[in-house]
């Protein structure tokens, strides 16, 4: 997740001067993604976060889960890598723009709050003794 910030923050910053229709990614392609890596995130798929930690009207964390971090930031990625092969200057321009606004405005939200929480996740609740992978800490 730190690598995928870092390139997003290096994606150049494009004026928008072409008609560029946005890629855009389709409910059912986030939903059958969603729903796969929760049934297989299971009991560490959700976590608390703050939003926004410096909109003080908001005192109380609200539910986030990692699949829809992780399908939300595929997705947005993944639309303009399917279509960049093929794509000329000005179509890659539009979806370098599409990925830097995506990355201000959707992903990089969605990549920094799965990292909080997977780096809790790994450093806090998972225990390895001698090599053997206990599991998530039950709550106390």
């Amino acid at each position: 997740m730190p690598q995928l910030c870092l390139f997003g923050m290096l994606l150049p910053d494009i004026n928008r001067y072409s008609p560029h229709e946005p890629l855009g990614m389709y409910h059912n392609q986030w939903n059958e993604l969603y729903k796969s890596l929760q049934y297989k995130l299971t009991k560490i798929d959700w976590y608390k976060e703050m939003f926004d930690p410096y909109y003080l009207k908001d005192k109380e964390p609200v539910n986030a889960t990692i699949s829809d971090d992780l399908a939300s930031i595929y997705l947005d990625i993944k639309s303009g890598l399917k279509v960049w092969e093929n794509s000329n200057s000005n179509q890659r321009i539009g979806i370098i723009w599409e990925w830097k606004w995506g990355f201000e405005n959707h992903w990089g939200d969605h990549a920094t709050s799965a990292f909080r929480a997977l780096y809790a996740l790994l450093y806090s609740h998972v225990e390895d003794k001698d090599g053997d992978y206990i599991g998530i800490r039950e709550q106390q």
